[in-house]
């Protein structure tokens, strides 16, 4: 490599000039880089703590929750999309409960049968506790049929 002096110093000088200055833009862009990563961190974190607070519950929240439904005295079972009504176990008084748009209707033998899918025991119209018990193990159906004593 030639230089534009006829005189090595001034050529070393001038490409050491040249060299420090280069070094010194690469340092102040990588200063930069480093401080739109490090707000880019901050902002990332920022976003973070406000998702989680309105995403996950505070220990005194998931107290209160567990409170409510410990007190809740109607069990959502099934909804009827086809025609909406819902169907509830109303825990307080061990029987099933099914409303539809126009208010309380009737529980059929189906409904019986829908709580006993999901676990739920049920007496009869009658109160003798006769109805269909179910339980579901994997895998593995097992009807049984609960009659009254007697019978």
């Amino acid at each position: 490599m030639a230089g534009t002096s006829p005189f090595a110093g001034i050529n070393i000088g001038k490409g050491l000039q040249v060299g420090t200055e280069t070094l010194a833009k690469q340092r102040e862009a990588s200063r930069e880089e480093e401080s739109v990563n490090q707000r880019a961190k901050q902002l990332a974190l920022t976003a973070q703590t406000h998702l989680d607070s309105l995403t996950k519950m505070t220990p005194y929240q998931a107290g209160q929750l567990e409170q409510s439904q410990s007190t809740l005295k109607l069990q959502k079972l099934y909804e009827n999309p086809i025609d909406g009504t819902t169907l509830y176990m109303n825990h307080s008084t061990g029987k099933l409960e099914k409303y539809g748009p126009a208010g309380q209707v009737p529980i059929t033998p189906t409904d019986q049968s829908t709580a006993a899918s999901k676990g739920v025991q049920v007496a009869s119209a009658d109160g003798t506790n006769a109805g269909i018990g179910c339980h579901i193990s994997h895998h593995q159906l097992i009807l049984i049929l609960l009659l009254p004593e007697g019978q």
